[in-house]
């Protein structure tokens, strides 16, 4: 690495970096991370060092199984000391094992799998799963069920604490259309709106089902409810004896101002489609 750095070659320096991952066990991983941090072994700058750290950690994610992940999180250095004292890597940095995990192409199923292997009272976990949360809507809706089914309660009060005061904030939900949203089970958008029914209020819940109809709108305009979460969201509302007054409040002139009538109204039109589904 000293010497492809020496060459300027970066891209052969890259390749070296997802080998790392790919074939070594994960305790060289976290060893060659810590190196990479420390630049113990290449005279590159503090900021390609930390570039090289993250691309470490991201593939390693995408091709580790899940209990290797879960002790990479252990292993991986989250500080090193710079020529101007103790610096601290930002929460969402490259030190972030589990940051990363939340940005792999894994599936929901997949990150459940390594977030069952690390004790809910990790500090450091809570703290980088909630911090990338913040950076990205859709993760705190799919670490909501995780977080509830696993007992993770100090995360989960902050996501849904989150949610409840960004909910109705203007753009919130530009970010919302995410591959991992799509692979969550009915039985995951169920636990989702269970938690949800918990915490926030009713126009928080409306807020929501407006932002995933949203997010599905293609889906809805071309095929209706099918291969959407929402059936899944309105059963759970149902069971939860919740219905009668979201689709109420869904109806009322409340979800038809100017800025929303657009998004009310695909939301008004998922509520109808699904009603006559249920005949």
């Amino acid at each position: 690495m000293a010497w492809l750095d020496h060459r300027e070659d970066r891209q052969h320096g890259d390749h070296v970096v997802r080998n790392v991952a790919r074939v070594r066990d994960v305790d060289d991983v976290a060893a060659f991370g810590r190196q990479t941090l420390h630049r113990q072994w290449t005279p590159s700058s503090f900021h390609t060092a930390a570039e090289r750290a993250e691309l470490l950690a991201a593939e390693a994610c995408r091709v580790m199984p899940p209990r290797d992940i879960a002790r990479l999180h252990v292993l991986w250095p989250d500080s090193w000391e710079t020529a101007e004292g103790g610096f601290r890597l930002r929460a969402r940095g490259p030190q972030s094992v589990l940051a990363a995990l939340l940005e792999s192409p894994r599936s929901q199923s997949e990150v459940a799998r390594v977030l069952a292997l690390i004790p809910p009272d990790d500090v450091t976990a809570v703290e980088n799963l909630h911090a990338s949360a913040t950076h990205r809507d859709a993760y705190v809706l799919t670490l909501i069920p995780v977080a509830s089914e696993y007992r993770w309660q100090q995360l989960l009060a902050l996501l849904v604490t989150d949610l409840a005061k960004r909910v109705r904030m203007p753009g919130l939900w530009l970010s919302l259309h995410d591959e991992r949203l799509g692979g969550m089970t009915d039985a995951e958008w169920r636990a989702l709106t269970g938690v949800l029914v918990d915490g926030l209020s009713l126009e928080g819940l409306v807020a929501v089902f407006t932002a995933v109809c949203k997010a599905y709108q293609h889906s809805l305009m071309n095929a209706g409810l099918v291969g959407t979460p929402l059936p899944a969201i309105l059963q759970e509302l149902r069971a939860r004896s919740t219905l009668s007054d979201f689709t109420k409040l869904l109806g009322s002139r409340w979800a038809l101002l100017p800025e929303r009538r657009k998004e009310r109204n695909l939301a008004r039109s998922a509520l109808v489609a699904w009603r006559k589904s249920q005949g």
